[in-house]
């Protein structure tokens, strides 16, 4: 075959894939905008393209004009391809239609309250010179999201409650809802990734790392966990999930060192630990992670959920509550939603461990095998919260401890 043929054989294809590939998304396009004017059924989540948007229900009478507002839902509850559990079906029917949704807008209000009295406080500050102290930033962390929660959110929070009353921060994909407390917030664009990041030298910790025990923390770092609990809870909530006692149970089966997953509750365990919790706790438990919020960690199947599913019909799962959110930033929302209705967490080493020890209550960590074991890094967990915070370093001693205290 000459140049010239094969060009034009090559041309030929780009268009043939270019005209099959625009067909899709136009079919695609029009399968949405028709399920999201038309759709009668009542079970949808609602997810508005910009925060501040005012929100509609499309099922009720109030449908408007597709050009001036554009919202865009799925529906969840119903997937033909995974039966929910009667506990999480509940949990699903608690929180669909438009109750995240108000509990979004009840959160949303609470930060422009905050900004607007903190600007207030600003404003009222008399000279250039205060006021240009009362202006500070927070520097961008793309490491591992355990440790932003770490060093890098207290070490903001820090600064907003003493003397930063303009303080701006930012973060990567799905990080509005861990600097509540910032004025102002902006996230990196969402082709970037958490990558491996050294601590900067003028960090509160002044520390080349986070891992050291409680009696090395510096007396007068400039670090202080927010208040996430209180922040977070909401009454309707509350009451909303008040039957039994909600214990939340975060597990992982990632990649770890490069190599195989080491910490993490096995299917085994999981079953011990459900047979003596799910007689008198609700019981959510989460393995699962977005993609988009994701540490730079490949992440296998630990295939445990067919069976809790099976055996456990009182376990509720997190991906069935959050089946349906679009945006990454509700992603974080709905987990410390979550979290502040329970005063249980059991998790594995890693940052499911250091997000378990923001609510209070008893966090209990599973490590077999990491720094924290011998640099003693979770003597000082309890600082995010006043937690009571323990660890072990087995699964038998795990499920006994959990047996001991619950």
């Amino acid at each position: 075959m000459n140049n010239r043929l094969r060009c034009r054989v090559l041309c030929h294809r780009k268009l043939l894939r270019y005209l099959i590939s625009s067909t899709t998304i136009i079919l695609i396009n029009y399968v949405q905008i028709k399920a999201l004017f038309f759709s009668k059924k009542e079970s949808i989540w609602y997810v508005s393209e910009q925060y501040n948007e005012t929100i509609y229900n499309l099922t009720s009478n109030n449908v408007q004009d597709p050009v001036q507002y554009s919202e865009r839902f799925v529906e969840i509850g119903n997937s033909s391809e995974k039966i929910l559990s009667p506990a999480s079906n509940n949990w699903v029917k608690s929180l669909e239609g438009n109750k995240f949704v108000k509990y979004r807008a009840h959160i949303d209000e609470k930060i422009d309250q905050l900004r607007i009295a903190r600007k207030k406080q600003f404003d009222a500050l008399k000279g250039s010179d205060a006021k240009k102290d009362a202006v500070c930033s927070q520097p961008l962390w793309k490491g591992e999201f355990g440790i932003e929660l770490r060093l890098f959110v207290p070490w903001a929070y820090y600064k907003s409650i003493h003397g930063c009353l303009q303080i701006s921060t930012s973060g990567m994909r799905g990080s509005k809802y861990m600097y509540w407390f910032s004025d102002t917030h902006t996230m990196v664009s969402k082709s970037s990734h958490r990558i491996p990041q050294s601590l900067p030298e003028n960090n509160p910790f002044r520390a080349i790392n986070v891992h050291f025990h409680d009696d090395k923390f510096p007396s007068d770092a400039e670090w202080q966990s927010p208040p996430y609990k209180d922040f977070f809870t909401n009454p309707e909530m509350v009451e909303t999930f008040e039957e039994k006692p909600l214990v939340i149970i975060q597990n992982k089966y990632t990649e770890e060192w490069e190599g195989s997953p080491v910490n993490f509750m096995s299917k085994e365990l999981l079953i011990r630990v459900l047979e003596y919790l799910t007689p008198n706790y609700t019981v959510l438990y989460k393995r699962y992670t977005d993609k988009a919020l994701a540490d730079n960690q490949e992440i296998f199947d630990l295939g445990e959920k067919s069976d809790i599913r099976e055996k456990f019909s009182s376990v509720v799962f997190y991906e069935d509550i959050q089946e349906g959110l679009i945006d990454e930033n509700d992603q974080n929302l709905l987990t410390f939603a979550l979290m502040s209705l329970a005063n249980h967490f059991l998790s594995v080493q890693g940052g499911t461990a250091v997000i378990s020890s923001y609510f209070g209550g008893r966090s209990t960590i599973l490590i077999k095998h990491g720094k924290e074991i011998h640099s003693g890094d979770y003597t000082y967990f309890h600082r995010f919260s006043n937690a009571t915070v323990t660890w072990k370093f087995n699964e038998p001693n795990f499920l006994n401890h959990i047996k001991a205290i619950m």
